[in-house]
């Protein structure tokens, strides 16, 4: 019997028991969004107009166990005008959230003692910024691993976890062709870091990648660490990061690449300001790649560099942020206030080619009731790679 049956049967008797109220706590969240494509070699805009509802029940523990169970549904409202991997259509730009019904969370929790929790099942994975391991959040469909887990929290300032992984939930959900929203996996994700030093946090990773789809099968081995401060009203956090990458088990491309990250940032007041420089590198053969990542959080919101181009990208960027508490207007249930624009520069890590500049700006209203309304707009301005893109997006989410 598979483990998400498992974890559904416990909860089904945890439901029935006779302190039912006291048996589990409930959550969910429902958003809607619009999402408007314009791209230059495409006649047609692509909407995509969907809407998603998550709910989840996690158990309380006993003796030590819990469970988690949660399913997402996402349906399309009005007319069908984008192409997606479920449903593709050469006359649209693609908008991969397609309607969707599915589990997308059915775990097993275990906590023997009180830093070792040990997880079997369905579940998000996140580490660290989500550079190469990630639950793809701003899709509706997020990416999921069937996975047996063991965390190590906070023993004399250490953190440690260990992820199997044998199977990948893509963001293009259950329907999409050629079996891309589910792979079959073999990988061993291994993340270590020391938080023993006031102001520095070090971190180690491997992660070894052996999927359904041979591109993916990658080994990747890294580290990073950071350090905050603070001078006078401003607090300042620089980071950087190094990894190497090996061709994995049935990778086709021979090559051996590097990834670099360096990524500063002060803040005064409601005020945010960013620096960074990123570098996948690449050798006209292949590149650097992060198949698993949270990729829309990186090298633009446009999406331009999902799949990292053979002479690698170097991107350039810079963030401002403006972020306020309440409302300037004293409206009680108003909880926050943001802006915020980023600009990329892109060029290619081998031969320095212009690969494009990305423009993005965005504002955020929040409620105190954990519902929030964004619009966020984006122009991607094509070098030697790709094609002009103008994204728009408009989305109201709330928590339950």
């Amino acid at each position: 019997m598979s483990i998400p049956r498992v974890s559904a049967i416990l909860v089904c008797v945890l439901m029935l028991s006779p302190n039912l109220a006291q048996a589990f706590n409930a959550y969910g969240s429902v958003r809607y969004r619009t999402e408007v494509v314009d791209q230059q070699t495409q006649s047609r805009t692509g909407v995509a107009n969907t809407l998603r509802l998550r709910a989840g029940l996690v158990t309380h523990p006993m003796a030590g166990f819990s469970a988690l169970l949660e399913g997402t549904g996402v349906a399309e409202i009005g007319p069908r005008r984008s192409s997606n991997a479920a449903r593709p259509d050469s006359r649209y730009p693609t908008i991969n959230d397609p309607q969707n019904l599915d589990l997308t969370q059915a775990a097993i929790r275990y906590r023997p003692v009180e830093p070792i929790a040990l997880r079997l099942g369905r579940q998000r994975i996140a580490r660290d910024n989500q550079r190469f391991i990630g639950p793809v959040g701003f899709r509706q469909t997020q990416q999921t691993f069937d996975a047996a887990s063991f965390s190590l929290a906070d023993y004399k300032d250490w953190f440690l976890d260990y992820d199997y992984l044998w199977q990948v939930r893509r963001v293009v959900g259950r329907r999409a062709g050629n079996g891309a929203g589910a792979l079959d996996s073999d990988s061993h994700l291994i993340h270590g870091s020391y938080r023993g030093i006031n102001s520095w946090q070090f971190t180690a990773y491997a992660y070894l990648f052996d999927v359904e789809n041979d591109a993916f099968d990658l080994a990747t081995y890294g580290g990073w660490a950071r350090h905050t401060w603070q001078q006078g009203m401003v607090k300042f956090a620089v980071r950087g990061e190094a990894a190497y990458q090996r061709p994995h088990r049935e990778q086709p491309v021979p090559g051996s690449y590097h990834y670099g990250l360096l990524d500063a940032q002060a803040r005064h007041g409601p005020w945010m300001l960013g620096l960074g420089l990123e570098q996948l590198s690449g050798d006209a053969t292949g590149a650097f790649q992060t198949p698993f990542a949270t990729l829309h959080k990186f090298q633009g919101a446009t999406d331009q560099f999902l799949t990292t181009p053979r002479n690698g990208v170097t991107d350039g960027y810079l963030q401002v942020a403006y972020k306020i508490g309440g409302s300037p207007f004293d409206v009680a249930t108003i909880s926050h206030v943001r802006f915020s624009g980023t600009a990329h520069e892109f060029r290619s890590a081998d031969g320095g080619r212009h690969l494009g500049r990305e423009y993005g700006l965005t504002a955020e209203l929040g409620f105190e009731n954990a519902t929030r309304i964004t619009l966020q707009g984006a122009r991607y301005v094509a070098g030697n790679f790709s094609q002009d893109t103008d994204k728009l997006w408009l989305s109201f989410e709330a928590e339950f």
